[in-house]
């Protein structure tokens, strides 16, 4: 995904979810290419770049914009001693942040809740303060038809075509 389809398709915006999409962001931001970040689970794994290095990834390129447990004071210091968070490098990294519900995102920006991580909360709040945090929208019901919608119906008399490297879900499958 870093390496390969993030360079070759330069989408108009990637929707990350999750500690597991953390570096996503990191690099998105290196392609000035805008990155929506969900919060579903608050477990963050810390990993050494050395051991990202060692799936394949090269690390160089984006290693400023992760978050790590300290102050990073270069690559090379950072590469073995200093691990980085996955969830917060995403949120630290990411231009808009989501939660699933309007509870969760009240309890992970008060400071009296010991929900999350207290770097991550602190992250959260930047993100709040600068009206890049919110909650998603619930699903509509049931009943909801995106072919009869009036608002999306308006929506699309408005933007006919669909943005620039718009990824659609008619890709091929090889069996």
């Amino acid at each position: 995904m870093i390496d390969r389809i993030i360079p070759e398709i330069q989408p108009d915006l990637i929707h990350c979810y999750d500690w597991m999409t953390g570096l996503i962001p990191t690099t998105a931001r290196l392609s000035n290419i805008p990155c929506l970040f969900t919060i579903y689970r608050l477990d963050s794994p810390q990993v050494l770049l050395s051991t990202i290095e060692a799936q394949g990834l090269n690390t160089r390129s984006f290693w400023q914009d992760c978050f790590y447990s300290d102050m990073p004071k270069s690559y090379e210091e950072t590469r073995e001693t200093n691990p980085l968070a996955l969830l917060t490098s995403g949120v630290f990294s990411a231009c808009q942040v989501n939660t699933l519900s309007q509870t969760v995102l009240d309890s992970l920006i008060d400071d009296r809740n010991p929900l999350g991580a207290p770097l991550l909360k602190t992250e959260l709040q930047k993100k709040y303060w600068n009206s890049c945090l919110c909650t998603l929208s619930p699903a509509p019901d049931a009943s909801f038809n995106p072919a009869t919608d009036r608002t999306l119906l308006r929506f699309m008399v408005q933007r006919p075509t669909p943005p620039v490297n718009f990824i659609t879900n008619s890709i091929s499958r090889k069996h």
